[in-house]
């Protein structure tokens, strides 16, 4: 069954981050996924900790998806795109912040990514049943809007008399759907991928074009994870 449930608004400050913890928390024990506790507690600390510092206001949190494959959303008001987590060679820094968070998320996700809308941007995980010693890699998609995206044979139109609060609605609802249908489809193609991956790399090795030790069966998750985030 899908997960349709409102979002929760957060404020500023610290608090904020706890009132998201608590709420993904109680919603993965509502839907019977404790396995995916710790792991989205974590994630959604990280992904909101991100959106007070470096994003703006409205900032929500909310669980999309099914109860099977549930995920996790953070979404703010700037179009600002997240920066990837650098290689786990290259952060050798201890110290290092900026950026160590959504490492943290790839780490505690089987796929996570960023939407980039008109209003805003949504940051997604789903989250893993336990903590992964490396992290998948994150996909953004979206584009900021500019005037340059226009056609050149474009078409202004004047709608008169709409209520502001029916027009954002409706906007909003437009950006979900658009997601829910591009998220529907990078699962398709993962689902088709990964039956069709063995045969695919069967046929590699019988014609020597590849080392045989790259075509090593990999686990279904492993594979759903690299698929999903590529």
């Amino acid at each position: 069954m899908p997960l349709n449930r409102p979002a929760l608004s957060l404020g500023a400050g610290p608090r904020g981050v706890q009132d998201a913890r608590q709420w993904v928390v109680q919603t993965c024990r509502d839907i019977d996924r404790p396995e995916l506790v710790e792991c989205a507690e974590l994630g959604v600390s990280e992904l909101v900790t991100n959106a007070l510092l470096h994003g703006e206001a409205p900032i929500q949190v909310r669980v999309r998806g099914t109860r099977q494959h549930p995920r996790v959303e953070v979404r703010d008001g700037s179009q600002e795109r997240p920066v990837l987590p650098a290689s786990e060679e290259e952060d050798d820094d201890v110290l290092l912040t900026f950026g160590r968070g959504l490492a943290i998320v790839g780490r505690c996700s089987d796929a996570w990514g960023a939407e980039i809308e008109k209003d805003g941007k949504v940051v997604w995980f789903a989250p893993a049943s336990s903590f992964a010693e490396t992290g998948v890699p994150g996909v953004i998609s979206g584009v900021e809007a500019t005037p340059d995206d226009l056609p050149g044979d474009a078409v202004s139109a004047v709608v008169r008399d709409v209520p502001v609060e029916d027009f954002l609605a409706f906007g909003r609802h437009f950006s979900e759907l658009r997601r829910e249908v591009r998220l529907a489809e990078r699962a398709t193609t993962t689902s088709r991928s990964t039956v069709s991956a063995p045969s695919a790399c069967a046929l590699k090795t019988a014609s020597s074009s590849v080392p045989a030790r790259r075509c090593r069966s990999r686990s279904p998750k492993r594979s759903e994870r690299s698929l999903a985030s590529g």
